[in-house]
């Protein structure tokens, strides 16, 4: 395949998701990070609340969200797929933990998750990885070859010219620290605009741009890589949590605000191993009370309707074991 043919089947593959996003797409309230720019009038979630859950109570009302075509950040489900582990746990469930040490591979995992239900897409997702598990593997591959095993997830064509050009610029241009590219619009609507295109900014630089900017212009895969991959790439932990740091270290997924719910479910869930009430909409925290950490690390935590937060009154069921979240 030449490059101007993979160029062109990730052309169409981003246009259709854009125009079906386009479609679907809802209003919704303007998300803030104090960590970007200033809130001026945040709109707080409501704060978690006590329930009594009866026999009769759907569980898969706090931890199903309905299956949609819309945008992938906003339509659909509200709600994580994830039941909320007790903060002892070594994991959230995320399939992105799983790969954080194989940065290549997680964007390849990111990109079958949009539009595609996890229970889906990551079976899939092995199964390409399994015959082609590295960069060059995947970039030389035949796309006849490709296509036949993720036809069933739909654009299979234009899929497999993504997956394909993600393995060819890795090859020949790689993420590399202190060489970022701009992405307009993320992760503020006036990012990148002040940054010419073909622009390429140091780490001196203060502007925003990311390693991987000239791979991917989706929030959800910029979120991802910044969350389990940055820090590391970047030298300035051994791991995503700020492992190998001194005290005091801010590790990069403390400055993410996620419209994705998995990866605002996850961020509460860090959050409040930090011992922070972090609200998904404004990037604000406040202390945790005793009653949410308690609840917390016991376990007996859901999501409600509105990805909030409940306290149970009585013992959840041990959650069972997730290897991917839904990406709507």
């Amino acid at each position: 395949m030449t490059e101007s043919g993979v160029a062109q089947g990730k052309g169409e593959f981003e246009a259709e998701v854009k125009e079906r996003t386009r479609r679907s797409k809802r209003s919704k309230a303007p998300v803030v990070s104090p960590f970007f720019t200033p809130a001026s009038t945040p709109t707080k979630l409501a704060k978690f609340s006590r329930i009594d859950p009866s026999p009769t109570t759907d569980e898969a009302e706090f931890v199903t969200p309905k299956s949609t075509i819309g945008n992938p950040q906003t339509t659909g489900g509200t709600v994580s797929c994830i039941p909320f582990p007790p903060l002892g746990s070594p994991t959230f469930g995320l399939i992105q933990e799983r790969l954080a040490n194989n940065p290549f591979r997680l964007l390849i995992a990111v990109t079958f998750l949009i539009k595609t239900r996890g229970k889906d897409a990551i079976p899939v997702y092995f199964e390409l990885m399994n015959k082609y598990p590295t960069p060059e593997a995947l970039a030389t591959a035949s796309k006849e070859d490709i296509v036949p095993i993720i036809h069933h997830l739909g654009l299979q064509n234009q899929r497999a010219g993504t997956y394909q050009t993600y393995g060819k610029i890795w090859i020949e241009n790689p993420p590399v620290k202190d060489k970022r590219y701009p992405v307009r619009g993320y992760p503020n609507p006036d990012s990148g605009r002040d940054i010419k295109r073909d622009e390429i900014l140091d780490d001196a630089d203060e502007r925003d741009a990311w390693e991987i900017g000239h791979m991917t212009q989706g929030s959800y895969s910029l979120d991802s890589w910044r969350i389990f991959c940055r820090d590391k790439l970047r030298g300035v932990a051994r791991s995503w949590n700020g492992e190998g740091t001194e005290s005091g270290f801010q590790p990069e997924w403390m400055r993410v605000l996620p419209e994705d719910k998995e990866l605002r479910a996850f961020l509460r869930w860090m959050w409040l191993k930090e011992g922070f009430d972090w609200d998904p909409l404004t990037g604000e925290k406040e202390v945790a009370g005793p009653d949410l950490m308690r609840a917390a690390i016991e376990g007996k935590i859901s999501w409600d309707e509105r990805s909030g937060i409940r306290i149970m009154d009585s013992e959840v069921k041990d959650a069972p074991t997730v290897i991917a979240a839904e990406q709507q």
